[in-house]
């Protein structure tokens, strides 16, 4: 009997996926073996510019007893395997643990997925915070019981995923709360962040990962991100109040049943109808004309754009002309939500994205260089002739 666990993603999704591993582990005899997980070429390249570099594997050492192996029962044979891509239709979350728990001895269980549901942690939470202990840190500073820590997510990955949660749930939740002193931490802080905060008068805590969630489980108010990073911090922590945004769409919404991470704790506070933010990094610049030809039946399209002296002539495929000619008539900002509108195929969904980055780097689209350089590490870009 072995569980080996094959990590994906960065620290806060890796706490998960460790956390259950040594649950059955430890409940079947079995022993442990965790896996480093690989990069995923161009995400990683925007993990890395939104600050998400630590990964459970590298850190394990700084908490209290977190071994990235254990000793026990080993087989390679039979196997029970919960990997992403292998079973149709699973997103790596829902699991039959009580199965598992009864009938997985003797067999090598494999665990690659998010596995992000509270159901399966809460009945082991004293033993789990025993294993993610972190040491003190005493120059970390010391809330008080009238303050609040702020945790946000407002980096690229989280504009790029469509789940940057809109600054008004924070300055509405602090208005309600009437904090003594107001605490921010985490990713993308930014100008609109500090200009959004401003009237808390808060104090910035720029921090690594692992100084970042002790001073989350020190606190004893709190106000989330839809993060995982932000959901461990508060549910190891002796927090007395915890506010949980559930947001309009995507992770930590309604539509994303296969995810479960609401706590049955009377110090959660859950808010409903969260605005997650409409990114708009795209808008089109001063003094550009457009030209668009949608060919007949499913022939070519093509687009000719230009702005002073600088020209660009595009053949598109068919499926992108309904974008070609969306864009012709555009004038306010806009992001790949607001594109929806134009019904685009899978293909060209896919498309899409280097059709505007080709558009911004001959300067026929504004945007932001951040946002640009994020884009083309997923989707990549096209030449296009000018």
């Amino acid at each position: 009997m072995t569980v080996e666990v094959r990590y994906l993603g960065h620290l806060g999704n890796n706490l998960f996926q460790y956390a259950l591993g040594r649950i059955l582990a430890e409940e079947l005899g079995s022993a442990l073996t965790c896996r480093a997980p690989s990069d995923t070429r161009g995400w990683g390249a925007v993990e890395a510019m939104s600050g998400i570099v630590d990964r459970f594997v590298t850190q394990s050492a700084a908490f209290a007893d977190a071994p990235q192996s254990l000793p026990g029962n080993e087989v390679d044979d039979p196997q029970l395997r919960y990997v992403i891509g292998e079973k149709q239709n699973w997103s790596g979350h829902g699991i039959n643990l009580p199965y598992l728990l009864r009938h997985g001895h003797g067999h090598r269980i494999v665990l690659h997925g998010y596995f992000q549901r509270a159901e399966y942690y809460l009945p082991y939470r004293e033993r789990i915070a025993r294993w993610l202990a972190l040491p003190p840190a005493p120059l970390l500073p010391r809330l008080g019981k009238h303050d609040v820590l702020v945790h946000l997510r407002q980096s690229l990955d989280m504009k790029l995923l469509d789940r940057q949660i809109d600054l008004r749930f924070y300055t509405d939740t602090l208005a309600d709360m009437a904090p003594a002193r107001v605490y921010v931490c985490g990713l993308g802080i930014d100008d609109a962040v500090r200009a959004a905060l401003a009237p808390f008068n808060p104090q910035y805590l720029h921090l690594p990962a692992l100084d970042t969630l002790k001073v989350i489980m020190q606190a004893r108010r709190i106000v989330l991100a839809n993060s995982t990073f932000s959901w461990w911090g508060a549910w190891l922590s002796e927090a007395e109040e915890i506010v949980y945004p559930r947001v309009t769409r995507n992770f930590w919404s309604a539509d994303r049943a296969d995810i479960a991470l609401e706590v049955p704790d009377a110090r959660y506070r859950y808010v409903d109808d969260v605005v997650v933010s409409n990114w708009q990094p795209f808008e089109v610049a001063a003094s550009v004309e457009w030209q668009f030809d949608g060919g007949a039946d499913a022939s070519p399209a093509s687009l000719r754009v230009r702005k002073e002296q600088h020209g660009l002539s595009m053949q598109l495929s068919a499926d992108l002309a309904p974008l070609a000619a969306w864009l012709t008539t555009r004038r306010a900002p806009f992001g790949f939500n607001d594109i929806e509108v134009c019904e685009l195929s899978p293909a060209a969904r896919q498309d899409a994205p280097r059709l505007l980055l080709a558009l911004a780097r001959h300067g026929f689209l504004d945007a932001d260089q951040t946002a640009l350089d994020g884009i083309a590490a997923i989707y990549g870009e096209v030449t296009a002739g000018a």
